[in-house]
């Protein structure tokens, strides 16, 4: 499963991309949060998460 999150769509590119090649699910953390949904997830496969870097770190609602 691919997580991303994206300000300006370049992540969302770049979880596209990453999806062809590999076969997985693509899903846009910002949707997850504004419904509330945190719950717990499942994969059989390694989670991707892609996201900016800014000044060396994630966006904060990608550590949260």
């Amino acid at each position: 499963m691919i997580l991303y999150f994206t300000g300006t769509g370049n992540s969302r590119h770049v979880a596209n991309k990453i999806a062809r090649v590999t076969g997985d699910p693509v899903e846009n953390i910002t949707d997850h949060l504004r419904k509330d949904d945190i719950g717990s997830y499942h994969s059989n496969k390694p989670y991707v998460f892609v996201g900016p870097v800014y000044a060396g770190r994630y966006p904060k609602v990608m550590t949260e």
